[in-house]
């Protein structure tokens, strides 16, 4: 396929030409940085792990004195970046990114500019292929095209239902960094499996005493009655924060009155031995606006719970207790994932009934039914 540019001057007739811009100066005090654009409005070329990519090129940046600058940024601000720069005229990132020792984006038009000034490129392909619309004026040994490894073909459409994008490692991406600022190191990461849930940030709570946690605006409190209770912190954490209720005990709804406002959603486990639910709790929650979800662990329970309940929707929980083949006991793991009890945090339940407690980097699997059953939240990889 041909290049856009040449697609477009084909069409129109003209010459294919570098842009002239009019940089407007804006002050950078950085002697060395790199720029980056992490896309938040197209879906398609949206990527979710720039923030580990940082983490893996910390010690090599700082090392190089090279500073990491978020251009253009509205909501996703990204962990690792020394600057993060938002509502500038196009014609100040242009000053920005002219004296970037490299740029790592999407293809739009930052990279398009930085290609014309033949500084170093990374560019992530998710919804299209690279030769179409990669960095036209670049000399090879100044890019890297990055592309997902589609299943068949690139989407070619705003919105990617498989989100391939996502499936560029992140050290493949830390690695072209690497390479296109001519710093001779190899990094010793391997990604092994990410879990379909690990971007999603989820805090958790064990009620057996009440502590105050830090959580991030708009953001629910998972409030996890099935694994401890104490009925005065249960209240406080409901009074405080906006929570979820994941329970396997009814609560009534004159338990529930005082702090409904609160809550957003109530998740019961439930089986063929348990207590009945009058028509009357889910008329009420419903009045509340507090959705109820009813689920199951017992598949064999599934078609009674069905019946018994066939005007609400009853679900049967996935459970996933077993390791994966190509996961190894020796592999390493990030958590999307905090669980508090006491106020002390751990990377997941299984280390919580374990009492490992969280660190920021460097945690072994456990090889535990109760820590594969929350592998959705684990980005798990090898480093030697």
């Amino acid at each position: 396929m041909s290049h856009i540019l040449e697609e477009y001057a084909k069409n129109l007739g003209v010459l294919i030409s570098k842009p002239i811009i009019a940089e407007h100066y804006f002050p950078i005090p950085e002697d060395r940085y790199i720029t980056i654009y992490c896309e938040d409005k197209i879906q398609s070329k949206s990527y979710k792990y720039y923030s580990l990519v940082f983490n893996l090129l910390a010690p090599i940046l700082h090392e190089q004195k090279i500073k990491v600058i978020q251009i253009d940024c509205q909501n996703n601000a990204i962990e690792g970046a020394n600057k993060i720069l938002g509502g500038l005229s196009f014609k100040q990132y242009a000053s920005i990114l002219s004296k970037s020792s490299l740029h790592v984006g999407v293809d739009n038009v930052y990279s398009h500019y930085i290609s014309s000034k033949n500084i170093p490129l990374v560019n992530l392909f998710g919804n299209t292929y690279p030769n179409i619309s990669n960095g036209y004026w670049s000399k090879s040994d100044k890019k890297k095209d990055l592309a997902a490894p589609w299943d068949i073909k690139p989407c070619l459409n705003l919105q990617d239902p498989k989100s391939e994008i996502n499936k560029i490692k992140p050290e493949k991406i830390a690695q072209s960094i690497i390479d296109l600022l001519k710093i001779n190191k190899r990094l010793s990461f391997k990604t092994i499996k990410v879990g379909e849930l690990f971007n999603f940030s989820i805090t958790e709570v064990i009620p057996t005493s009440f502590a105050p946690i830090s959580i991030n605006k708009n953001e629910l409190l998972f409030l996890r009655l099935d694994q401890g209770y104490n009925e005065s912190a249960f209240l406080q954490y409901c009074h405080n924060y906006q929570v979820s209720i994941i329970t396997d005990r009814l609560i009534q709804p004159a338990g529930l009155e005082s702090i409904r406002h609160n809550i957003k959603k109530i998740s019961l486990f439930i089986d063929k031995d348990s207590g009945e639910i009058p028509e009357r709790y889910f008329e009420i929650l419903k009045i509340w606006g507090i959705e109820l979800q009813l689920i199951t662990k017992k598949s064999e329970d599934l078609a009674y719970l069905k019946n018994k309940y066939f005007e609400h929707s009853v679900n049967l929980y996935d459970k996933k207790d077993s390791k994966p083949e190509n996961v190894l006991l020796t592999n390493m793991f990030l958590s999307g994932k905090r669980v508090f009890e006491n106020g002390i945090e751990y990377p997941s339940v299984a280390h919580w009934k374990a009492k490992q407690k969280s660190v920021d980097i460097g945690m072994n699997v456990l090889d535990t039914p109760e820590y594969w059953e929350e592998q959705d939240h684990f980005y798990i990889y090898e480093q030697n």
